[in-house]
């Protein structure tokens, strides 16, 4: 429930407190699963919490470079980078 809080914050400073209350918990809980999210999080929180700014992700951005990685490891041996260019533009638009 307390994630749900955070996830659903209205702004910045509400997300901040939900998170920080469902870090606590976790800690409290000595669930061993918990420890490395926890980390990941504490080591994170000010970039996690730049999404309730604006709420963008790079989401986006991540599925493009995932489909460009998957289009050079199938494309091994081409020999024209423009070739290898507009497979990219197209797989991409």
């Amino acid at each position: 429930e307390n994630f749900y809080l955070f996830l659903n914050a209205e702004n910045k400073n509400i997300a901040r407190k939900e998170l920080e209350k469902w870090i606590e918990r976790a800690k409290q809980s000595k669930i061993s699963e918990f420890k490395a999210c926890i980390k990941a999080l504490e080591n994170w929180k000010e970039e996690i919490l730049h999404y309730f700014e604006s709420r963008f992700t790079n989401g986006r951005t991540e599925g493009f470079n995932n489909k460009i990685k998957v289009i050079k490891r199938v494309s091994y041996g081409y020999r024209n980078f423009e070739t290898f260019k507009k497979r990219i533009l197209w797989c991409c638009s």
